[in-house]
């Protein structure tokens, strides 16, 4: 490095060190007027706002001085950091501003250098001036950066164990800045705490993120228990929330007759959401853990929450996750046959020749049904392919060919198209005239 840009580090430096200890002993006697100094009140208050402002406009000075340098690197890291240290300790917000205020004149790269040198420092003023800080955000000081603000400082109160005042503060912030903070809050919220918590969710801020991050750590409180889990709660959406994080936590990894076990202890209004959101995932140990559950759920009457077109839909979903298409399908037809309820299981064999009918154009899985029975379900088969069917040639003779009543197949063909076409007229866009 040059002698002279190491000349020059080093004045700054003992610059700023000089200015500083020259007002050391001012900043001391200051010390008791004000530790939240965003509420001045009277005369001493309001010269230690003037006296940091001054200083603060000679380390302006001196930062000017060293951005402006040839120092660069490793030096120019150690030099600014030297300089922001104490700078911080006298007048944090001067560093805020200079910071985050968007018309700071201090370039946005060097806005992160600092950041990162002094960060701890700033948190640990942060959590020694509160209330000024929060009063500071609040003021619009920060523009477009507020929220990055407020991150730093709920961080620096919640590390500092200051969890009361933020929850004090929190209430009187925009949606963002609680957005930020009450995530934060619930990740470690006490038993005590949520109740302040779910009333600052319900009156001022409501998101996905805050009602999933109070429904975690409401269910975790909990210990799973499903009745704490909801006692209490009527608010419809909370419910729904928590409900979610319940089964989460309490069903992954279960064999799907236990997982039925588990749904029936949710309460009814909940119970159905559950069964969706377990619907939805791929269902475990394959098209026997399909009929397993089926089977749970009718054992506990909980198919009792659906009707018609949702229970068929449910079941569709089920079977269509379960098959891969490289099943053997006479074992799947032996499984799903193992269903007990009629209705139900002619349900999952449409919907087992839907998903053939909408796979791969290179398979032929009707071919595979000519060595089964001439049944029940194989006509259901049969009735799901025709009405998925995708025109793949030959198919549709096929698959006709096939069936024992093949009247009711073709009018269930001509309705499916009918029904198409009324679709189609409906959603036509008139031509302009």
């Amino acid at each position: 490095m040059k002698p002279r840009a190491i000349f020059l580090g080093l004045l700054l430096i003992a610059s700023h060190a000089a200015a500083y200890y020259a007002t050391s002993s001012r900043s001391l006697r200051a010390n008791g007027v004000a530790r939240d100094v965003s509420m001045p009140a009277g005369e001493a208050a309001t010269k230690v706002l003037e006296r940091g402002e001054a200083r603060s406009s000679a380390d302006r000075q001196r930062l000017d001085e060293l951005l402006a340098s040839d120092l660069s690197g490793e030096d120019f890291r150690a030099a600014l950091r030297e300089l922001l240290l104490e700078w911080v300790k006298r007048d944090l917000r001067g560093v805020l501003d200079l910071i985050y205020q968007p018309e700071s004149s201090c370039r946005y790269d060097h806005r992160e250098t600092m950041n990162n040198a002094v960060e701890a420092v700033i948190r640990k003023e942060m959590a020694r001036q509160p209330h000024a800080v929060w009063h500071w955000i609040r003021s619009g000081r920060y523009g477009s950066n507020r929220n990055r603000v407020t991150e730093q400082w709920s961080s620096a109160l919640i590390a500092d164990g200051q969890r009361d005042v933020v929850l004090e503060c929190v209430g009187e912030g925009s949606k963002e800045e609680q957005h930020h903070v009450l995530g934060k809050l619930c990740r470690r919220a006490t038993a005590a705490e949520m109740p302040e918590i779910r009333k600052l969710l319900n009156g001022t801020y409501r998101s996905r993120l805050g009602l999933e991050a109070y429904a975690f750590r409401q269910v975790s409180l909990a210990n799973d228990d499903v009745r704490q889990v909801f006692a209490g709660e009527e608010d419809p959406e909370f419910r729904k929330a928590l409900c979610h994080i319940w089964v989460e936590r309490t069903m992954d990894g279960l064999p799907p007759g236990q997982v039925a076990e588990r749904l029936a202890e949710l309460p009814n209004d909940v119970r159905l959401d559950a069964l969706v959101s377990i619907a939805g995932e791929t269902p475990r140990e394959g098209m026997a853990g399909v009929v397993e559950f089926i089977g749970g759920l009718g054992r506990r009457g909980l198919w009792d929450d659906l009707e018609g077109e949702a229970e068929e839909g449910m079941i569709g979903g089920l079977v269509e996750m379960a098959y891969h298409g490289y099943l053997d399908t006479g074992d799947v037809f032996q499984q799903l046959g193992a269903i007990a309820d009629a209705g139900q299981r002619a349900m999952a064999f449409r919907a087992l020749g839907k998903t053939c009918a909408e796979g791969s154009p290179m398979d032929d899985p009707l071919e595979d049904l000519r060595h089964l029975p001439a049944d029940a379900n194989r006509e259901e088969f049969l009735r799901g392919y025709l009405l998925a069917e995708d025109g793949r040639e030959g198919a549709r003779e096929k698959a006709l060919e096939m069936t024992v009543d093949r009247a009711a197949l073709e009018e269930a063909v001509r309705e499916k198209e009918r029904r198409e076409l009324r679709m189609r007229d409906e959603l036509a866009i008139p031509e302009e005239e």
